[in-house]
């Protein structure tokens, strides 16, 4: 007799995973209980009708009803510690853990791999306590020590390495196809909302500075959404408004190392904080008017730049390389994406030519400490191939000069000197060849 119940109570078990098997946790935790024994009812009903099998009777029911309650009193204390935990998450931060937990449920993956940027680490330990008690399937959570400086820093290499399947990358957009990726990566944009009609007042109370004046919008990814509102509210009073595409970018986004070059506009207008972004349109757009809208302090600044003379040192660092060109280095960065082996091949054919000494160095993460350290006098000039916003960001830090890619061209006399812009397309489809996207012919033609 006990050995019959046992066999009754595992077939109600595997019933009840069955039927939870493609249900996210989370709508259990909301239904009441009585709703959760009709449910059940209903589908076993279905589901032994056909095989002219016994209806659900009450006997079976009570049986059931203390299997049922474990489950239910587990899944309700999931519930009070997934809302006690989402207290500590910002409001206005659309985290989307609940479609990331429903993507990860339908997978087999038990490991998974977190990159999380500066502006949201400290809640990396609520969100992997949210994966693990939300998800059937996730035994185990690794976080990125390093910080994720950008969308190029996706490491699904090294989550392979660690024996992951899944890589969430937070607070940046997609930019290397999901199909060339080691592993399976999930980009969460990272939302931040606020009320976007504090743009609109603004600009109706500073009319006179926008007067006869077209402007442009950009932003980062985290403020697309509220840019697409913004610009429909806009047009519809000023009709001056316009947001650049560029692929593979959405309209209006910005990355500190890719724009466009705008041409017939007086004014630009950007909404996020911080100057880093900002400085990406200051570099390929002088003369124009720069607006910044913190959407923190609700403030409308304007903001000037003394890129001129960033551009002269840059130009001066290009000539004393060209009077040192005896001993070069080619520093390749292997952060996550950022390595383009076939601006490499190029400018290794383009030093060939010139009977030039070449020296390989690949490092991880570059910072002018080891970069000094390793120097000894003996490297007269570095050409870096990781980010070109190292060499104009940081040129005062290093002893010998630290070049990009488009100033390697430069120096190689491939590329003549652009004297009011400064091209910074490095992932956008219409780059030139020093840029990621460039395709094979672009470079060897």
């Amino acid at each position: 007799m006990n050995i019959r119940r046992k066999n009754i109570n595992l077939k109600y078990i595997n019933t009840f995973f069955h039927i939870t098997k493609n249900l996210m946790l989370i709508k259990w935790c909301n239904l009441d209980k009585k709703i959760c024994y009709y449910q059940f009812l209903t589908i076993f009903n279905q589901k032994n009708k056909k095989k002219n099998k016994h209806k659900f009777c009450l006997l079976d029911y009570i049986k059931f009803s203390s299997i049922f309650k474990f489950f239910f009193m587990k899944l309700k204390k999931v519930e009070l510690l997934t809302s006690y935990l989402d207290k500590f998450l910002p409001l206005n931060y659309n985290f989307e853990y609940v479609k990331t937990i429903s993507r990860l449920n339908n997978s087999k993956y038990k490991k998974i791999f977190v990159q999380f940027p500066d502006g949201i680490r400290e809640y990396n330990i609520i969100l992997n306590s949210l994966f693990q008690l939300n998800s059937r399937r996730i035994c185990q959570v690794l976080n990125l020590g390093i910080t994720s400086y950008g969308a190029c820093c996706i490491e699904d290499y090294f989550a392979k390495f660690l024996g992951t399947c899944v890589v969430l990358h937070y607070g940046h957009s997609c930019l290397t196809p999901i199909s060339e990726s080691f592993v399976l990566a999930i980009y969460v944009f990272l939302e931040i909302n606020f009320n976007w009609n504090t743009i609109i007042n603004i600009f109706e109370k500073k009319t006179f500075l926008f007067l006869r004046k077209v402007f442009t919008l950009f932003s980062t990814v985290q403020y697309i959404s509220i840019l697409q509102n913004a610009k429909k509210e806009l047009d519809l009073k000023f009709k001056l408004t316009f947001v650049h595409t560029n692929k593979p970018l959405s309209p209006g986004e910005l990355l500190g190392c890719t724009c466009v070059k705008i041409d017939n506009f007086s004014n630009v207008m950007y909404i996020g904080e911080g100057r880093f972004h900002l400085e990406t349109i200051v570099f390929s757009n002088f003369f124009l008017h720069f607006f910044q809208f913190n959407p923190f302090f609700y403030q409308l600044l304007k903001i000037d730049y003394n890129i001129v003379e960033t551009l002269k040192e840059r130009k001066v660092q290009i000539l004393k390389s060209f009077q040192k060109k005896t001993n070069l280095a080619i520093l390749s960065g292997v952060l996550g994406k950022q390595n383009n082996n076939l601006f490499l091949k190029k400018i290794e054919s383009l030093i060939s030519k010139k009977s030039i000494k070449i020296l390989r160095v690949v490092m991880c993460e570059i910072s002018f400490d080891i970069l000094n350290k390793i120097n000894y006098g003996i490297i007269k000039t570095w050409i870096q191939n990781a980010c070109p916003r190292l060499s104009t960001d940081w040129n005062n830090f290093f002893i010998e000069p630290v070049l990009n890619s488009y100033e390697a061209c430069v120096l190689f006399c491939s590329v003549k000197w652009k004297k009011y812009t400064y091209p910074l397309t490095y992932y956008s489809y219409k780059g030139e060849y020093w840029t990621m996207y460039a395709t094979v012919k672009s470079f060897f033609s």
